[in-house]
This record gives structure tokens, C-alpha cells and sequence, in this order.
């Protein structure tokens, strides 16, 4: 029986969420399968990217390496609330990673946990600030050149589709999230901690750290983290 683990990025972003974590993987796994969305990768047209061809391709994917072996899931944003549906819907993935899974989104109370973070405290200022310029990198290079009206208004459909969904999820899941997070709000978080009713679940906050997690200056930390989970 093969070992497979299937890396989901996010919304508007691509396999390239991943990079630094995907060789760290492969010594512990016949398969690590890095996936490109509808729409999304370098060489794809974000009119592609619909509801039904986002599912679709999902559950071929995973239909198919589910024939091979064991499967294990990894999610950035987007992708995170995706696994979650997805654990929900095969029932038989071994293992979750839910890394700021954006089952709900916009995260309103970010300035003001910001503010707390750095009053008075130099180090946390000098962190924060390095977290963003990588988050500005981001950003201009992927989310502000492709974000359009209509894939908007895909996203919301992805996101509603998987919030009614009423199946909790059943697999053994890490939920990893920075309590920077510009984007998702913490309320994500307990949502997916509490419709996960596999006794080995849990939940790893990192400070200092906003969504780009696995971009971030803490990221070597988050992939042991991973590395561990997915290892037990």
C-alpha cells in the first residue's frame, strides 16, 4: 500500500504555497502530489475557475490516489476549508492538516491584535514588520494581478458550498493558525476544531505570524510541526 499526501493552496495562489514544505514530505511518502486548482498555476486561465470544476477535480484526484494507498491532506486557506469538506465527504483520508483554513474570512479584529502585539515591544515590531513584506510580496505578485469580481464570487460559492455541508469531519486533523492572520478570524478555527470529532485532533497557534504561514519567517517551525503530526 502507497503513502500519498495531496497539498491544496489557495485562492488565487498555487502549488508554489507549498515549496518549502513538499521536499521536506517526500521522504515520507511514495507520493507527494502538489495540486494546481481550476484556473490557478501559471499556465491556467482564472475563467476556468468554477464551482463544479473545482469539486470535480478535487474528488477525481482523490478517488484516484485513494485506490493506491493511504492519503493524507494538507489545506492553505482556501484549501484548508477544502480538506475540511473533503475529510467529511471520503471519510476514509488518513490524516489533515488544516493550515488557516478559510471556512470563514475576513478577520476584522487583525489591527487591533496588532497593535496589542507590538506595544511597546521592539522585537515583536522588527517580526512583524519582516511578516510583511513577505505578505506585500505575495500579494502584488498573485492576489492583486488575478482577483476579479467573478472569481470573488466563485470563492463565496466554495466557501457557502462547504459551510453547508453539515457532516463533521472525521478525521485525525492539525489546525495550524497564525493569530496575525489578516485574512481569516480565529471563529474559523474553532468551527473546524469543533466539527472534527476524531479524539486526535489539534489545534497550534503561532504568534506573530499573519496567514501566509508556510511563507512566513516561522515557517521551518510550522513544517516541523507538520512533519510531527503527520508522523505520529
Amino acid at each position: 500500500m502507497k503513502k500519498i499526501v495531496i497539498l491544496i493552496h489557495g485562492y488565487l495562489t498555487d502549488s508554489n504555497d507549498f515549496n518549502k514544505l513538499e521536499k521536506d514530505l517526500v521522504p515520507y511518502y511514495d507520493y507527494v502530489v502538489s495540486l494546481n486548482l481550476p484556473g490557478h498555476g501559471k499556465y491556467q486561465n482564472m475563467k476556468d475557475f468554477t464551482l463544479d470544476a473545482t469539486f470535480k477535480y478535487l474528488f477525481d484526484e482523490i478517488s484516484f490516489y485513494l485506490t493506491l494507498g493511504k492519503v493524507d491532506l494538507i489545506g492553505f486557506s482556501l484549501g484548508g476549508a477544502l480538506v475540511h469538506y473533503l475529510c467529511a465527504k471520503f471519510k476514509n483520508i488518513n490524516k489533515a492538516i488544516l493550515l488557516a483554513p478559510a471556512i470563514k474570512y475576513l478577520n476584522f479584529s487583525c489591527p487591533f491584535k496588532r497593535m496589542r502585539y507590538t506595544f511597546f515591544q521592539k522585537q515583536n515590531r522588527l517580526l512583524l514588520k519582516a511578516n510583511d513584506q513577505i505578505t506585500r510580496k505575495i500579494a502584488k505578485e498573485q492576489f492583486f494581478k488575478n482577483i476579479r469580481l467573478t472569481n470573488i464570487i466563485v470563492f463565496q460559492k466554495i466557501v457557502r458550498k462547504i459551510q453547508r455541508f453539515k457532516v463533521d469531519n472525521p478525521t485525525s486533523s492539525l489546525i495550524i493558525y497564525g493569530m496575525l492572520d489578516e485574512l481569516v478570524p480565529r471563529r474559523a478555527i474553532k468551527y473546524c476544531y469543533k466539527h472534527c470529532n476524531n479524539e486526535n485532533k489539534e489545534v497550534v497557534l503561532i504568534e506573530g505570524t499573519g496567514h501566509a504561514l508556510l511563507k512566513s519567517i516561522k515557517a521551518d517551525e510550522i513544517k516541523n510541526k507538520i512533519i510531527k503530526f503527520l508522523g505520529e
